[in-house]
């Protein structure tokens, strides 16, 4: 029981192993601007000091895709609660999909297929949703699907805080479960959610133009108090709350 990683991210970058955004990849540990413009410590429309993410129509492709995200990589197939606060502007509202979050499989060396991520968290059309793979721990498909729960109201205009908790089992030791602003968004258990690696899925912060269409705007997200917990935890530990029953619950599938 302990805390694997504690990143404020209102000062400096700490903790964190990578910063990709435009093109570039680079160290950000002790940095306040790693890639000035685009992630960089600077003032929330509140005023407080947090990291901001920014993703824009014309970004160079950065890995595949127009991206402003944070790795930390050190990662292993087992139980973690990942926990931080998110601020969005009031008026952001992409039409199609945005990542604010995703778990990020470790490809073995000299694999070809691309997989769909561990666990995708995604703002889009006014909602929050949660996506993983189609047929986790299958490697032959790189679709996608909702788990089992709901999609909730996108808040702008204040701070919300996010968390995931999971154990990336590949059979039905594999469960997870997420939280937005206090409510339960996903929750399946007995259920494998990772890949057959030999290193474990790694954690991803900040924004991804996920369907890979033309952005239509520029769009900026901050993000602040990142903590990252292994076993032996509670929800009221790690977000200081009782758990909220999921309101009307759906269960759909979509493939990318």
């Amino acid at each position: 029981m302990a805390i694997v990683l504690d990143a404020p991210l209102t000062s400096t970058i700490t903790g964190l192993d990578a910063a990709q955004a435009n093109g570039l990849s680079v160290d950000p540990r002790g940095l306040v601007a790693p890639i000035p413009g685009f992630i960089e410590i600077n003032a929330a429309p509140d005023g407080t000091l947090a990291l901001m993410a920014r993703i824009n129509p014309t970004d160079t492709i950065t890995f595949g895709g127009i991206r402003s995200e944070v790795d930390w990589i050190p990662e292993a197939n087992a139980e973690r609660w990942y926990a931080w606060d998110m601020y969005l502007p009031v008026g952001f509202n992409p039409p199609a999909r945005l990542s604010f979050m995703q778990i990020h499989d470790s490809p073995d060396v000299g694999e070809s297929p691309v997989k769909f991520p561990n666990f995708e968290f995604m703002v889009g059309g006014g909602f929050v949703t949660a996506m993983v793979p189609i047929d986790a721990p299958s490697e032959l498909t790189s679709n996608g699907r909702f788990p089992a729960g709901q999609r909730l109201p996108l808040v702008t205009g204040r701070w919300v805080r996010c968390a995931l908790h999971s154990n990336w089992g590949t059979d039905t030791s594999g469960y997870l479960e997420c939280w937005y602003d206090g409510q339960i968004i996903a929750r399946e258990w007995s259920r494998a959610c990772s890949y057959n690696d030999a290193v474990g899925p790694y954690l991803k912060l900040g924004l991804y133009n996920f369907t890979g269409a033309a952005l239509d705007a520029t769009y900026t997200a901050w993000f602040r108090n990142l903590k990252v917990y292994s076993t032996g935890h509670s929800q009221f530990e790690v977000l200081g709350a009782a758990p909220v029953p999921m309101a009307g619950a759906q269960v759909a599938l979509l493939a990318q």
